[in-house]
């Protein structure tokens, strides 16, 4: 639309409806101090941080919905699943467009006008009205001091600009009253846009997080993230694309889940599982698979057999999740999608990646139990195993090792090592120490299959069967079959649901105040740094060294100690910006072993983690970490020295038995 005279600037609107807009200066006051104050240190930390300050890169572009296009709708939801990364700004000072043709009904602009108030008695035009109603502003939570950009004049070569007007008051989810007004009316339907700085970002990231630990409301998909409003759109994408589509004449629900008990067959998330709606927690459940898929496809290196990618997969597990215990988590269980966000899990959480990591390549990894477990001592076993060519080939997960065949040469199966103590008592330490389980524990297995809601419902099996190319992933799991496969072998003698995620779901189900505020708190601290955020993601992802990859980003997590110190900030603050500090640095020592350059991530490790923070977070993982870049290098007497540097920590026993295997100093003769 083109005016041919000029608009004048808009005038502050002060009408009966008006009230203080203002950003709270301390917006966390409310909730324990024991969270972290994110406001103040995002806006340092990305002015303060190593490396050029950049924006996050241009969205990519959404295929728009044609009439009739089920096809092309999904093709939408698949690319936004992919590239979700994509949506996280890294630059507070930056905003960030939450309305736009990608987040309306139809996926077509939203056209405005701009007529008089009704409410007002002076002649002002501040209301803007959709007439198409496509912008569903109370739904994409527009809100009080948004960004509305309205394209009503155009440039000296005609291209259309806008200019910005505040958002003052959404009146429905097709109207808002402005903060400023024009002294005409514009009755064309125009476009519009909304946007949002950083700050009312994560803002709001804190406000919703105060709200859920006073609450508890709503038990499931409760975490805001700086991609949540791209998630939130994915569900009315996927809604409107179910609807469309007839659904499976085979699918069952499996018989399996007979074995879990009563108050688990009763969760919600059973309940629904032949539903054909998506809601968030859905599509949180894609986001997870779409991680595990690119975490998989990197760390299985050049593998191609069913055992060596299983290795690769298992060791790329342990390296990356430091063990954990229950206290040491403060008894909260998380979902795997924040196990590999946080770096960190119990022994079953690490399980857990590790059977979810093998299922999108393809590999079947199940959780083993024998039938007559001996009494938890110093070290408890956490088994699994890849099923392959009718056999099980074990991983612990709390040792942090592959089980040995009875030759010492590979992975060791289910068979070998019921058949003798011959391959058992390689796990032994000494005459003291001795691993847990012998041989005879092995002769009688439980197993127990991952079939969390995720992966069996109808609605999972309708997406992916849609998605292929690099775009596919794995969404399902032929829990029946995998478990009749698994009775023939001998040493099974029942099978099961793997019931760990349906304690979770009970869990989550009924959260106390201080475990919400535990959960919250991990929570916060990266939902609340975008650059630590992203920068995990991308590795995950496998894209590490691009122009704002992982490692850029992670760099620029990393102002000087001095920098910190001068900021005019609480010492909480500082702490949490060392604290991210201690993160980046942890992870950049773990990208630079994958990329082997091993002298490098000995720094990083060494210098940068380990003495700067020798009780920090990452003091058993560095450690380890450590040891294994030493071990790489062939300098087996410093791996050993690090491997059994941490009697602390939870996998001291499997690190002293990797020590013990490394080969002896050499001595040279006088």
């Amino acid at each position: 639309m083109c005016f041919s005279r000029p608009l004048p600037q808009p005038s502050t609107f002060h009408g009966k409806h008006q009230h203080s807009l203002s950003l709270s200066s301390d917006p966390l006051r409310a909730i324990p101090k024991t969270l972290p104050v994110l406001l103040t240190i995002a806006a340092f930390g990305l002015s303060g941080c190593e490396g050029t300050n950049r924006s996050s890169p241009p969205r990519r572009a959404v295929q728009r919905q044609a009439p009739g296009g089920g096809d092309i709708l999904f093709q939408n939801v698949a690319t936004n699943l992919n590239n979700l990364d994509s949506y996280i700004n890294t630059n507070v000072n930056e905003p960030v467009a939450v309305l736009h043709a990608a987040h309306t009904s139809d996926e077509q602009p939203v056209m405005a006008t701009l007529i008089a108030d009704p409410d007002s008695p002076a002649q002002q035009f501040n209301y803007l009205v959709v007439p198409s109603r496509n912008s569903q502003f109370i739904k994409n939570d527009i809100r009080a001091g948004d960004i509305l950009r309205f394209f009503i004049t155009r440039d000296e070569f005609g291209k259309a600009t806008y200019q910005e007007f505040t958002v003052f008051e959404v009146v429905n989810d097709y109207t808002l009253r402005l903060g400023q007004a024009l002294s005409f009316p514009i009755y064309t339907a125009t476009r519009a846009e909304i946007w949002r700085r950083q700050s009312q970002q994560l803002e709001r990231i804190v406000q919703t997080l105060r709200d859920w630990i006073r609450t508890g409301e709503p038990a499931f998909g409760w975490e805001p993230s700086p991609e949540l409003n791209a998630l939130d759109q994915i569900v009315d994408r996927l809604n409107q694309w179910i609807r469309r589509e007839s659904a499976p004449n085979d699918w069952t629900q499996p018989a399996l889940l007979d074995t879990l008990d009563a108050s688990q067959r009763d969760l919600p998330q059973v309940q629904r599982l032949n539903e054909l709606s998506f809601d968030r927690q859905d599509v949180r459940g894609m986001q997870e698979a779409v991680w595990l898929r690119d975490t998989a496809r990197v760390a299985r290196r050049d593998a191609i057999e069913d055992v060596p990618i299983a290795v690769e997969l298992f060791d790329w597990t342990v390296r990356n999740l430091q063990l954990e215990t229950k206290k040491s988590l403060e008894g909260v269980l998380y979902d795997p999608w924040k196990i590999l966000l946080y770096g960190r899990g119990t022994a079953e959480q690490r399980a857990w990646v590790f059977m979810l990591l093998a299922r999108q390549l393809g590999l079947d990894v199940v959780r083993l139990q024998p039938a007559n477990a001996p009494e938890p001592g110093a070290m408890t076993p956490c088994l699994t195993a890849l099923f392959s060519g009718g056999e099980l080939y074990l991983f612990d997960c709390a040792l942090g090792l592959p089980l040995p065949s009875a030759d010492g040469q590979g992975v060791g199966t289910l068979a070998e090592l019921a058949a003798s103590e011959e391959g058992v008592s390689l796990l032994d330490l000494d005459e003291e120490r001795k691993y847990p389980y012998r041989a005879e524990h092995f002769q009688e297995m439980a197993a127990f299959v991952e079939a969390s809601p995720t992966y069996i419902a109808k609605r999972s099996a309708m997406i992916e069967q849609k998605l292929v190319g690099s775009e596919s992933m794995v969404l399902t799991v032929p829990a029946d079959k995998l478990a009749e496969r698994l009775k023939e072998v001998e040493q099974i003698s029942e099978v099961s649901v793997w019931p760990f995620s349906y304690e979770l779901l009970e869990q989550q189900s009924r959260m106390e105040r201080e475990q919400r505020r535990v959960a919250s708190a991990r929570y916060q601290f990266f939902a609340g740094s975008p650059l630590l955020y992203k920068g995990r993601l991308l590795y995950l992802k496998g894209q590490v060294d691009e122009e704002e990859g992982a490692m850029d980003l992670l760099l620029r997590c990393r102002p000087s100690n001095e920098r910190i110190e001068a900021a005019r900030i609480l010492p909480s603050q500082k702490n949490i910006l060392l604290g991210v500090k201690e993160y980046a640095s942890y992870w950049l020592g773990i990208m630079t072993y994958d990329k082997q350059d091993y002298e490098v991530a000995v720094d990083w490790f060494l210098d940068r983690t380990i003495k700067l923070w020798d009780e920090g977070t990452w003091k058993h993982g560095a450690t380890y970490n450590l040891a294994r870049t030493y071990e790489a290098q062939g300098e087996f007497e410093k791996a050993r020295e690090f491997y059994t540097a941490t009697p602390d920590s939870p996998q001291h026993y499997g690190n002293s038995l990797r020590a013990s295997r490394l080969p002896a100093a050499e001595t040279t003769d006088p």
